[in-house]
This record gives structure tokens, C-alpha cells and sequence, in this order.
């Protein structure tokens, strides 16, 4: 859990809250939105780590893309910080 970057869950669960809020800037067409509640969760395996994301808006529109993108970047993180 802990390598010389630092702890590598906390790392990427801060990577992926980041992510979730800049969506709109990374993402062509994707508006701005008043996140309520974003919460990451990780399920360490042998072999695997899975990544899930749950966002909340009271907005009109869904939160689907920025989920998916804080899942993303909560994923590089880990892998940048695992790489050999």
C-alpha cells in the first residue's frame, strides 16, 4: 500500500476526486456541475485492483462522464505509482 511515492490508495482516492471536478475541462461538450457527493472505493485482489466511483448531483443532467473520469485518473494514479 505504501511505496516511495506515498500511500497509494489515498493518493489515487484524492487523483480521482480531482477528476471528478475538473470533467469539464478535459472533456469537449461536458458542462460544469454542482457535485453533491463523489465517493471512491477500491477492492484489492491478487492480481487486480478495482476502481468504483458513486457521484451525485441535484443537476438536471447525469454524472455518468465524470464518474467514469475520476475512475480513470484514481486508476493512472495507481498504475504510475506501481509501475516498475
Amino acid at each position: 500500500k505504501r511505496v516511495p511515492k506515498g500511500d497509494v490508495l489515498e493518493s489515487a482516492r484524492v487523483a480521482a476526486l480531482f477528476g471528478v471536478k475538473k470533467t469539464h475541462e478535459l472533456i469537449p461538450d461536458c458542462h460544469p456541475l454542482p457535485v453533491e457527493h463523489a465517493e471512491v472505493g477500491f477492492t484489492v485482489g491478487e492480481q487486480e485492483i478495482i476502481v468504483t466511483m458513486k457521484v451525485r448531483t441535484i443537476y438536471r443532467t447525469g454524472v455518468e462522464v465524470e464518474a467514469m473520469h475520476g475512475a480513470s485518473v484514481a486508476a493512472l494514479t495507481i498504475y504510475d505509482m506501481l509501475k516498475p
